[in-house]
């Protein structure tokens, strides 16, 4: 298990990458979805809460209130968070 890999590009943390990722749980305004190891294809826009859950179970990256997009295909998982509070 744990063979995912996950990236997180944002303006205010830059990119973060992870591997050994167990699962990534997308809480959404629209849908729930729960993403494992050799899950199918997916795209989609995300106004809510992405979880990425590490191998071990004792870390979960955390990303909350956020607004962008995703991507998964062949085990990666790469999201992108849009900010519009680094305009000043």
């Amino acid at each position: 298990m744990g063979e995912i890999k996950a990236s997180v590009l944002g303006f205010k943390e830059g990119l973060q990458a992870f591997e050994h990722v167990e699962l990534v749980r997308i809480v959404s305004d629209k849908y729930n979805l729960l993403i494992l190891k050799d899950y199918m294809p997916v795209l989609g826009e995300i106004h809510g809460k992405v979880e990425i859950v590490l191998e071990d179970g004792d870390r979960t990256e955390t990303y909350e209130e956020i607004d962008g997009f995703f991507i998964h295909r062949n085990n990666e998982f790469e999201l992108l968070i849009t900010e519009d509070d680094y305009v000043e």
